[in-house]
């Protein structure tokens, strides 16, 4: 998975980083691992594996920092991101971990957050296929242009707009 991975985030970290110093000089950047944990970008760059789930690694650091702060030693962390909606499980303020996880087929044995996807994420669109059934994913409208309920020009359906016509007293369709 590195060697996969490893050429991207190289020149992503790379990216960033210039634009970064060029804006406020000499930075170091954390990036968050999959384990909750944090690590710099230099390293990220040979480490990308364990940046597989590190955004709802990072919900889950979250809702357990809160379940210290309300004394409930037990919760679940949601993390809705653009493509898929995830559960952690909190006990005793801690994250659940594991040393088994992957992408699709492609298993990764590194301590992680223990993480299940149970749903679609908010910028997945929905669709209906050749039988008239909907679907939801896994095509993403992405950040940009993003759900239609953004404003930022995207057109199509997605779980963002389900979520925010279902809470609009007038929705727009701009989809329609």
């Amino acid at each position: 998975m590195n060697g996969y991975l490893g050429p991207v985030i190289e020149r992503y970290m790379d990216n960033l980083l210039y634009r970064l110093r060029d804006k406020y000089g000499d930075v170091t950047l954390h990036i968050m691992q999959s384990n909750g944990g944090t690590m710099t970008a230099e390293v990220a760059k040979t480490h990308s594996a364990h940046l597989i789930n590190s955004g709802p690694a990072g919900g889950a650091i979250a809702t357990a920092f809160i379940s210290r702060l309300t004394g409930n030693g037990m919760a679940v962390g949601a993390d809705m991101g653009g493509t898929t909606f995830d559960i952690s499980i909190i006990d005793k303020h801690l994250p659940k971990t594991t040393t088994w996880g992957g992408v699709t087929n492609y298993p990764i044995k590194l301590p992680m957050v223990d993480l299940k996807t149970i749903g679609a994420g908010g910028g997945s669109i929905a669709w209906v296929d050749e039988g008239g059934a909907l679907q939801v994913g896994p095509q993403s409208a992405g950040s940009s242009p993003g759900p239609a309920c953004y404003g930022w020009g995207g057109t199509l359906p997605t779980v963002s707009d389900a979520n925010w016509f279902s809470a609009a007293s007038t929705p727009i369709l701009p989809w329609r």
